[in-house]
């Protein structure tokens, strides 16, 4: 039996133009995609070529080829991915932050060590020119206090990459960073 198999938690940009693509570059092949939302789930699969696609995570961990699971959501399901492939005795690469929590954080990491297996978190901006342009103004104070940060990828027509899904498709992706004025902030 094949002992190499991914599902893929999540439809954004960083999974459909990098991940699924790494995925393969090991050796590794991806069987499922999983979204909220159906219509992203079956673009996703077509134009990844990923052979299944749900609504339901659990149909993608009860499939014994499924060793893996790369969790590629918004940081608000990403908790319930990770829980749910732990559950389910499935190693897990998640794009950072796992949690907008560190108490979640550390919950969920004591949960995948106490089950013995590997939480790997991928930073996919952490190297990006614009991030680290971004992080020499501030560390420099030439931009003065940062009271919000919103930095946006894609556009609303970019994703899902699907012709047919481009004609329906309206949403973006944005990433924002708040910072209160009582808060600690670490520059990336």
């Amino acid at each position: 039996m094949e002992t190499n198999g991914w599902s893929v938690m999540g439809t954004d940009t960083i999974a459909s133009e990098h991940m699924v693509a790494a995925i393969r570059a090991i050796g590794h092949d991806p069987h499922w995609v999983i979204s909220r939302s159906k219509d992203h789930a079956k673009y996703f699969s077509i134009d990844t070529g990923i052979p299944n696609s749900s609504t339901d995570v659990n149909k993608a961990l009860k499939d014994p080829r499924v060793v893996f699971s790369y969790v590629n959501t918004i940081l608000a399901r990403r908790g319930y991915y990770i829980a749910a492939a732990c559950a389910a005795g499935k190693h897990i690469l998640c794009d950072g932050p796992i949690s907008s929590s560190s108490k979640n954080a550390r919950t969920l990491v004591a949960e995948v060590n106490r089950a013995g297996l590997v939480l790997a978190v991928n930073e996919p901006h952490r190297a990006s020119t614009i991030h680290q342009a971004m992080r020499r103004l501030l560390l420099e104070g030439e931009i003065g206090k940062l009271q919000s940060l919103i930095v946006i990828r894609g556009s609303p027509s970019s994703h899902p990459q699907n012709e047919e899904a481009k004609r329906s498709a309206t949403r973006e992706t944005c990433f924002s960073i708040f910072r209160s004025t009582t808060s600690t902030w670490r520059a990336f």
